[in-house]
């Protein structure tokens, strides 16, 4: 699931490059230390290192922070001051509670990490990130990190997100003594819109030409022969549309379980022995969307219409064709393998819906009634 929240770009700066162990109840919380890792760094970026950043100009006693002001600091050497040294220094190193906040996050993070295996490059990323708070009294922080991005000032509000993200860290881990008590974060997402987000953005990527969502107009009339009364919205989630060696496809991806065992003698989870059971709906839906694609012309003759439903394991494609006059519409239902890489298994859905549509054009040579995909 995280790597559909990933190709719907729901997850803040997750790096798909990471390996994430699957089945590791760790994995959550270190996708939540990796976004906080970069969040104090976009901090960085747009604050303590630039002058953007608030910066602290103060007379210090025998100490140095930050950046020695060496005009002025010979000024004190002349006057026989050499214990007061001028310094410049970012607000990371000025004592408050956001900044005390995400040190102790830091701090948390680091003993987190330390328990993870082969980590020691997050480790790392960590402890250098604790070096530009060096000045910042390390203490535990008890109250809601939340609310205290709420609160901030106005020269301050670049800390938002990486207090939230704190916030977040905290939760993942139990550092109180109360026995059976342990939060942990949690990521909530309407898995109807993510499913489809990620199938679209994955398919972008291997289908530049598709479109996302077209609103088709359908008008509604009293009688042949009077005004219309009524626009209706037709929105496939994808429309193909058609080129000179293809016709147009409309895809309509539905989260929903549409694939089930089949004989349960030998393997029933062998592909050839699934069972395809779609929503009648769901078939009336994709249907009127091709009957609509033919009508104004978006897809001349012939309309291939798909539906992905998610799968765990390989599904053989399910066909049914519908010929009306010079017309075809052909069905096509597959399955989105969602336990392998799904940018492959994207790759390999978009193979058979354009297989499809090279078949379909090839039949404008040859007598349509030849043309039959396997009907279940």
């Amino acid at each position: 699931m995280l790597e559909l929240a990933v190709a719907a770009e729901r997850l803040p700066e997750w790096r798909p490059e990471v390996q994430i162990e699957h089945d590791d109840n760790s994995s959550l919380v270190e996708w939540t230390i990796r976004a906080f890792v970069s969040s104090i760094e976009k901090l960085l970026l747009t604050g303590g290192i630039r002058s953007t950043h608030e910066r602290i100009r103060e007379e210090l006693r025998s100490r140095v922070r930050g950046k020695v002001l060496i005009s002025r600091f010979m000024n004190s050497l002349a006057r026989g001051r050499a214990d007061r040294v001028p310094c410049e220094f970012s607000m990371l190193q000025v004592n408050n509670a956001p900044n005390r906040a995400l040190r102790w996050t830091i701090r948390v993070a680091i003993q987190i990490v330390g328990a993870m295996p082969n980590k020691d490059a997050l480790k790392a990323s960590l402890r250098r990130l604790d070096h530009y708070f060096t000045d910042v009294p390390i203490e535990s922080h008890g109250g809601s990190l939340r609310s205290l991005s709420f609160s901030l000032p106005p020269n301050m509000r670049h800390y938002s997100a990486a207090l939230n993200l704190a916030s977040a860290v905290l939760r993942g881990v139990n550092l109180s003594a109360n026995p059976g008590s342990a939060s942990a974060p949690s990521v909530a997402m309407d898995m109807n819109e993510l499913y489809e987000d990620a199938f679209y953005k994955i398919s972008k990527t291997i289908r530049p030409a598709i479109e996302k969502k077209p609103v088709w107009a359908m008008g509604l009339l009293q009688s042949p022969t009077k005004n219309l009364i009524k626009t209706l919205r037709l929105e496939p989630d994808i429309y193909v549309p058609p080129n000179s060696v293809e016709h147009g496809a409309v895809v309509d991806t539905k989260w929903k379980g549409a694939f089930g065992k089949g004989d349960v003698q030998g393997d029933a989870w062998a592909p050839e022995k699934m069972l395809v059971r779609p929503r009648t709906a769901d078939l009336y839906q994709v249907i009127s969307y091709g009957v609509d694609a033919i009508r104004t012309g978006r897809s001349p003759d012939h309309c291939v219409c798909a539906i992905i439903y998610p799968c765990l394991g390989l599904v053989l494609p399910v066909f049914h064709n519908i010929e009306i006059g010079g017309t075809m519409i052909i069905v096509i239902l597959l399955g989105w393998d969602l336990k392998t890489n799904v940018l492959e298994s994207a790759r390999n859905v978009w193979a058979h819906v354009d297989l499809t549509r090279i078949k379909s054009i090839e039949m404008k040579s040859l007598d349509r009634a030849s043309f039959r995909p396997v009907d279940h």
